[in-house]
This record gives C-alpha cells, sequence and structure tokens, in this order.
C-alpha cells in the first residue's frame, strides 16, 4: 500500500473522528445571541471521550436546556469543567473545586457576553455536589449574586443551608431535569412577579425533549 494512500485513509479517519466528537466536549451557549446570560449550568461529570453512558446523559441535559432556553428566550451558559482522575470511573470532567467566581468567568467566555442583574445558577451531580459544598463554607451569602439556585441530584451531599429565603431549592434525585425546571428558572427572571406570571400562560415543560 502506497504511502499517498495510507495519508489518505488517515486523513478520512482522522476527519470522521472529529465529526463524531460529542458536543460536550466543548463548552456551549444556548438561545439568542447578544442578550446577557440568565442562566448557568454546571453539568454531572462525564469522561473526555467515547459515547453513550454519561457522555450521553449530558448530550440529553443540554437538548432539556436547548429547549429551556428557546421557551423562556434567555441566554444559559453550560460551561467545561476541567478533566480531573478518579478512581471510579477514571479521568471526567468534574466540578471539584471551583469556586463561583472562575464559575461565572467561563459562563460568560462561553457565551462571549455578560451575566444579566438576575441569573439562575443551576448545578446536577458533580456540579450540584460542589454548589453543596460552596453553601455549606460559605452560608447563603456565598451566592447572593444570583437570583435562583437548583442544586439537583446532590443525593446524601446536599447542602445543610435551608433554602435560604427561598434563593435556594435543592431536589435530591439524581435526576435531570428535575420537577418544576421551567417555573424555578422563570422565578429567578427579571420581571417574574406572582402577578405577571398568573397572567402570562405557563410554557411547555421542557422534560418533554425526548
Amino acid at each position: 500500500m502506497s504511502l499517498t494512500l495510507l495519508s489518505a485513509i488517515f486523513f478520512l479517519m482522522s476527519g470522521a473522528n472529529a465529526f463524531a466528537r460529542s458536543s460536550v466536549q466543548e463548552a456551549e451557549c444556548f438561545g439568542s445571541s447578544g442578550s446577557p446570560v440568565s442562566a448557568i449550568y454546571m453539568g454531572g461529570m462525564f469522561p473526555p471521550s467515547g459515547s453513550g453512558g454519561l457522555v450521553a446523559l449530558e448530550e440529553k441535559n443540554r437538548r432539556v436546556l436547548q429547549n429551556l432556553a428557546e421557551i423562556l428566550k434567555i441566554r444559559i451558559a453550560v460551561p467545561l469543567a476541567r478533566v480531573i482522575p478518579t478512581q471510579s470511573h477514571g479521568p471526567v470532567h468534574a466540578w471539584n473545586g471551583y469556586g463561583l467566581g472562575a464559575i461565572e468567568s467561563m459562563a460568560t467566555s462561553a457565551c462571549g457576553g455578560t451575566l444579566a442583574e438576575k441569573t439562575v445558577l443551576i448545578g446536577f451531580s458533580s456540579g450540584a455536589i460542589q454548589l453543596s459544598r460552596i453553601l455549606d463554607s460559605g452560608g447563603c451569602g456565598s451566592v447572593s449574586r444570583f437570583s435562583k439556585v437548583l442544586v439537583v441530584g446532590a443525593q446524601k451531599d446536599g447542602p445543610h443551608v435551608g433554602n435560604c429565603s427561598g434563593r435556594v431549592a435543592v431536589t435530591f434525585a439524581h435526576s435531570f431535569p428535575p420537577p418544576n425546571l421551567t417555573s424555578e428558572v422563570r422565578s429567578g427572571l427579571p420581571g417574574e412577579g406572582s402577578s405577571k406570571s398568573e397572567r402570562q400562560p405557563k410554557p411547555k415543560d421542557p422534560t418533554q425533549v425526548q
């Protein structure tokens, strides 16, 4: 087999692998460009390569978020955590050790914009565990920058600070989306008072994404 033919085969295989690379291996931004970021999603852990399993779960979660951004007409940032070694799952993207300042910076970088005055922070699985650590360490004041904090799937590692006067909502079940995701996020957006909510029809729940 000639060197030219081998090079061509290698090029085609490399292109196929690049095409097959899951979008979860990159930071993403959902919603209308140009508007401020109204929500930040810290996802669960997943390996830096491959498909199925935890990668497929994260892909599904991101489809939910994309649908939610379209329904609520907001911008949702999905930053990508660094890869760390673990004993049970090998190398994975995970949120261990991240502070809120770094997370905000990564969110604005993902969307190429700024954060809205009222921003919702969503943590699932690995993201939820790190949010719980931040809350337990700094108390309710540590998340005062955010209008709503959703801690989803933290299980026994959930925060112990309470709901912080309604600012923090905890769902222990390891499942995304949590119940009432749409209404929880809407409650943290500007101008979403009770009177306005009563006048407007309730949007379709993004949990229907297949």
